[in-house]
């Protein structure tokens, strides 16, 4: 259990006796909600209505459907009909990754308790995937995507990884980086082989491959004003692969993310919506 300073346990609990608000402050009580005869509102209920995320960490699935058609951004708003709320609010570990190498099955739990409903993993320290699994089951989560490595897209790797996923019940495979030297024409035309080939094997166990983006792939890399972006866009199979789109990174890279989603309609299965960024992503997201 994490149990460190006034930490908490696997019930979400602080030592003392209390529970964990939402900012991480200890709320004395004899319940869970937090302090008694303040009406705080569920925590899963909070997330849900709050209709605007807080940070990259956070995972959302997005429906394969086509974007607005009309090109009118203003029309498009007038006349949409309001969309549903998120069904499920997922958090990529990454963000309590220290907490995840004291204790995973505590961090887990604790995460369910706060009000998540899904997990997106970026390493499993040193567990098996049984082990991870049962804990996900104890802490009634499930995980639809893990942050991989190069390394875990091709040979042993990817099936390990593959193994790993149909494990844990996940649907993605998910390349969150590339290195520096890869970071040029040809190495990004490389890059979008390696993910086509893993996404061609990745197929047979009903598993996909994913990229995730930062910012740097909005860089130049052609005088033309060629981007990485725009070569991954190219050159990766629809077929085979998705995007996942980091909004915050985007946003950074000096991207115009709404163009990219209208413009490339079905490629973006997964996303992290950015601060304050709105959760629907052109008007569908599912759990």
């Amino acid at each position: 259990m994490i149990k460190r300073d006034g930490g908490i346990d696997r019930a979400g609990r602080a030592e003392g006796g209390g529970w964990m608000d939402e900012s991480g402050r200890v709320a004395r009580s004899g319940e869970r909600g937090g302090p008694v005869g303040r009406g705080r509102m569920d925590r899963k209920d909070f997330l849900r209505a709050a209709g605007v995320v807080c940070g990259a960490g956070w995972l959302a699935v997005c429906a394969r459907g086509d974007g607005p058609a009309s090109g009118d951004s203003a029309a498009d708003s007038a006349d949409a009909t309001p969309q549903p709320l998120l069904d499920r609010i997922g958090l990529q570990l990454y963000t309590v990754r220290s907490l995840m190498a004291q204790d995973v099955a505590g961090t887990l739990d604790a995460v369910a308790a706060i009000g998540y409903d899904e997990v997106e993993f970026a390493g499993y320290f040193g567990h098996t995937p049984a082990e991870v699994r049962g804990w996900l089951d104890a802490a009634q989560l499930s995980s639809p995507a893990a942050h991989v490595g190069m390394e875990d897209l091709a040979g042993a790797g990817l099936d390990a990884a593959i193994e790993t996923a149909s494990t844990l019940g996940q649907r993605w495979l998910v390349l969150p980086w590339m290195p520096d030297e890869m970071r040029t024409t040809d190495g990004y035309r490389a890059l979008a082989d390696l993910l086509n080939a893993a996404g061609e094997t990745a197929a047979q166990a009903n598993l996909r491959v994913a990229y995730h983006n930062h910012a740097f792939e909005f860089e130049t890399v052609d005088d033309d004003g060629t981007t990485g972006y725009s070569l991954l866009l190219e050159h990766l199979d629809p077929a085979l692969t998705d995007l996942e789109i980091d909004f915050h990174w985007s946003a950074v890279g000096g991207a115009d993310s709404a163009a990219l989603l209208r413009d490339n309609p079905g490629r973006f299965t997964l996303c992290h919506p950015a601060l304050f960024m709105n959760s629907r992503v052109e008007g569908k997201v599912g759990g």
